[in-house]
């Protein structure tokens, strides 16, 4: 079994921090993710945390709104082919988000 695999939603969430990231060059607030995908902040905060104990990401700083990093590891470098979620702001629902090898 796969430990750190990821949820549909937990995917979600890694997604919208990396065009976050990818669009303004830093991190959305805990705040602006919760807006984004539409839940509250504890809900948020549990993906965040299940993405940090699957080491997704990490926290930059305690203190910091915009404490979130995405971790790079080798172990998903040296795989065959790295499965890359492209977001398209032009589609909406499931088309939204697709993965691409």
């Amino acid at each position: 079994m796969i430990t750190n695999a990821l949820t549909p939603r937990q995917l979600q969430v890694l997604t919208a921090i990396q065009v976050s990231i990818s669009e303004r060059d830093f991190a959305p607030s805990h705040r602006e993710l919760s807006r984004s995908l539409g839940c509250n902040k504890h809900t948020t905060y549990d993906h965040l945390n299940a993405l940090i104990r699957k080491g997704w990401i990490a926290k930059t700083s305690s203190f910091d709104a915009r404490n979130i990093r995405i971790v790079v590891r080798r172990d998903r470098l040296n795989r065959p082919y790295l499965a890359v979620p492209i977001y398209n702001p032009g589609m909406s629902g499931k088309h939204a988000l697709k993965s691409y090898a």
